[in-house]
């Protein structure tokens, strides 16, 4: 199934800078949507749209809208929030960069990204994620190291700070 046409998608959604989203400016057949907001959230959180029996995400639909073309890979949300698609939130990424952008994992016992108990040595544990690799930072007595090494390394090795 082809992707929607830039003129297609001007015709059919209007871009409100509000809210980052998209209004309708048509009617779809039956349903009276003219002037609605665009969209439903999906079940990882991402607002979508269904046009042509074709489901886009929102922030796809804008990057494309705004730049006349479709994103080579990922968009970013530069927030974290997966609902934010104004555009000055959103940057096209590769995926090491947009894991980058990321909030900590929810199996994070230290509440910091990148630092975690090591029950076997009894030390803080701090590493990175650099190129899809495990990067080791090193072991600490004190958390407040383990913090500070893995924060020199995002300023080191991740553009998307």
């Amino acid at each position: 199934m082809d992707l929607i046409s830039h003129k297609e998608l001007c015709e059919i959604l209007e871009y409100d800078s509000t809210n980052g989203g998209f209004i309708w400016k048509v009617n779809r057949g039956s349903v009276k949507c003219k002037g609605k907001r665009a969209g439903s959230i999906n079940d990882r959180g991402y607002r979508v749209i269904v046009i042509n029996k074709k489901t886009y995400k929102e922030h796809r639909l804008i990057w494309f809208y705004h730049y006349k073309k479709w994103p080579e890979d990922q968009i970013d949300h530069i927030n974290r929030s997966k609902v934010d698609n104004r555009i000055e939130n959103l940057r096209e990424c590769i995926t090491s960069e947009n894991c980058q952008n990321r909030n900590k994992q929810s199996n994070n016992t230290s509440g910091y990204t990148g630092v975690n108990w090591s029950k076997q040595c009894k030390k803080w544990r701090a590493e990175i994620c650099v190129n899809n690799k495990s990067k080791y930072l090193g072991l600490f007595e004190n958390i407040d190291d383990a913090i500070s090494a893995y924060n020199n390394a995002k300023l080191k090795y991740h553009v998307f700070n």
